[in-house]
């Protein structure tokens, strides 16, 4: 039976310039997955499936269909009438099989893309697919999704090629609300509003220098590659520069959570700790951040800690139905003046100096959280994180 007999004609299609509001609403309504992408001519670009349009969050989100990334593990096409009269020319008194009748007649071959032919020891721990962006994101979007998923960094790639224009990162975001320079932004550009700046493009706000590692490299070369550029994540690319996974320092540390040991945490902590106040303001504890290069800041008093703040936990404000009232009221800078306290992890995950590292590796794998606080006698000493592992790991 020739393909075109069974193909339904009366599939669903949008054009790349249609809201993804809208085709998320379509897909929701039929009940469908997938549906494809064509431009005015109505010719094929693309595919957008339901978890992509689902990352788009705000119902009012300037998005395009075209935006919205999509990263199959491989998309083969092949002309109908081809594949009919290839099926049914005879040849030696019977048929041939379909793939040998295509080599004779060089059509395309069914085989998956050439970058996943050789994948490399990291894609037995990256994720994959992966949730990536478009350049023209909004940046309320960006924290939404990020607050959502629970990622601390997202790709930023090209809608039609999926290659690597570069990645936003929950720094990036604190550092664009009033930590660092991106700041400027806000103040230029906006005169200060931040109703208005929070619809910025991600692509002014992204880290534009982006580490990747190679779908074919091992997992040393991630480890060297995150050492030298000092940074917690990777976005895995074919040779062409493709998104195909990201790689993070915590899926690394973890594999070696069993093979740690025998070091106590004192030797691999950092002991030069960067604290706040419990009465620190928000702005004031971006600034430390950004100045300092710190995703988290424990929270001390008396010498004893009481908290933890962390940019995550400063998206998950920026994110709340509270501050998006203030926003559009305009008096943000009120907010941006809410003691830490208010928004930090109170019941905080510590571990005493004496501690084997093999012991803080399994209660970070636990917890869930990125690093532990070091306390002697429930003072604050130190602070191990999961970049502290690669110490140990050659």
């Amino acid at each position: 039976m020739p393909v075109q007999e069974v193909t339904n004609r009366n599939y669903l299609s949008l054009y790349a310039n249609e809201l993804a509001t809208k085709a998320r609403a379509t897909l929701r309504n039929r009940g469908l997955r997938v549906f494809s992408v064509v431009d005015e001519r109505k010719h094929f670009i693309s595919l957008v499936s339901l978890d992509g349009v689902m990352t788009v969050n705000s119902s009012i989100s300037p998005i395009q269909v075209g935006e919205v990334p999509f990263t199959p593990r491989f998309v083969e096409t092949i002309d109908i009438d081809a594949f009919h009269a290839v099926r049914t020319a005879p040849h030696g008194g019977r048929r041939e099989t379909f793939r040998r009748r295509l080599r004779e007649k060089s059509l395309p071959a069914l085989k998956a893309h050439s970058a996943r032919k050789r994948e490399g020891e990291i894609m037995t721990i990256a994720k994959s697919p992966v949730v990536t962006m478009a350049p023209t994101t909004p940046v309320y979007d960006a924290i939404r999704v990020m607050v959502k998923a629970g990622f601390r960094r997202i790709p930023v790639v090209d809608p039609g090629t999926k290659r690597l224009r570069g990645i936003i990162t929950a720094t990036d975001v604190v550092n664009y609300l009033g930590g660092g320079k991106k700041f400027q932004i806000i103040q230029r550009k906006y005169g200060g509003n931040f109703y208005r700046a929070i619809n910025e493009q991600v692509k002014s706000v992204m880290t534009r220098e982006v580490a990747s590692t190679l779908t074919t490299s091992n997992i040393g070369d991630a480890i060297e590659r995150m050492k030298t550029h000092r940074v917690g994540g990777l976005p895995v690319v074919d040779e062409e520069n493709r998104v195909w996974a990201i790689v993070t320092e915590r899926d690394i540390a973890f594999i070696f959570t069993g093979k740690i040991s025998g070091v106590k945490v004192a030797e691999v902590m950092s002991k030069k700790v960067v604290t706040a106040k419990p009465e620190t303001s928000i702005f004031e504890a971006e600034k430390t951040m950004i100045q300092h290069g710190f995703r988290r800041l424990p929270i001390v008093e008396n010498g004893k800690i009481t908290g933890i703040i962390t940019v995550m936990d400063i998206l998950r404000f920026f994110g709340s139905g509270r501050v998006f009232q203030h926003l559009q009221s305009g008096t943000i800078v009120q907010v941006l003046q809410t003691s830490i306290f208010e928004i930090a992890v109170k019941d905080v995950v510590t571990v005493d100096q004496e501690a084997d590292v093999g012991q803080a590796a399994r209660l970070m794998q636990e917890k869930k959280v990125g690093a532990l606080p070091v306390v002697q006698n429930e003072r604050l000493v130190g602070i191990i994180t999961e970049r502290d592992f690669f110490k140990l790991i050659d």
